[in-house]
């Protein structure tokens, strides 16, 4: 049975009405950005601990999962995007692994709901348009059993409008 997908205004950090938040982070580890700042203090100096000493040598497209620590969730999954280079590497299929694995670990993990942040123009410079895509392609293809929901966290008008337009349009083609 396929997942439902639910599009919300909202931050990540402040929809804790689920079981599992991601959190995308670049090759280098590097905490940057209010987000992933925000998980962190979320859960706690543990947390950061956590990721130095587990996360060994990871790739665009890996994804790891996290104890919550101190975070209102009971699953953590970090997921490795690769930098926009203009779409001449294997950044959109990288992408598209990173939403594909977190799924899958997620569900190996028993996961009934998850909470994507939106990526678009403002994390590591993917172009909007092909970010939306490839996360709804990947989510559409992989969100089953046992996931119920899906959410995707927009925070700005901009973001939820572009994942709506196109998730309606994905559905419209569906059927």
């Amino acid at each position: 049975m396929k997942a439902k997908i639910r599009v919300r205004k909202s931050s990540l950090i402040d929809f804790t009405d689920v079981s599992a938040w991601v959190c995308f982070m670049p090759e280098d580890l590097k905490i940057e950005g209010d987000l992933n700042s925000a998980i962190i203090q979320s859960a706690g100096s543990e947390l950061d601990e956590y990721i130095v000493d587990t996360f060994y040598k990871p790739k665009p497209g890996d994804v790891f999962h996290a104890p919550s620590f101190g975070a209102p969730v009971d699953h953590l999954f970090f997921a490795i995007i690769p930098e926009w280079e203009g779409g001449f590497n294997e950044e959109m299929q990288e992408l598209s692994r990173c939403y594909r694995n977190c799924l899958e670990l997620a569900k190996e993990k028993n996961v009934s709901d998850i909470a994507f942040p939106a990526l678009g123009a403002d994390k590591l410079k993917f172009p909007q348009n092909r970010a939306v895509r490839i996360a709804l392609y990947a989510i559409i293809e992989e969100a089953s059993a046992p996931l119920e929901t899906v959410y995707i966290m927009c925070k700005d008008d901009k973001s939820y409008k572009s994942y709506i337009d196109k998730l309606t349009m994905l559905k419209e083609h569906r059927h």
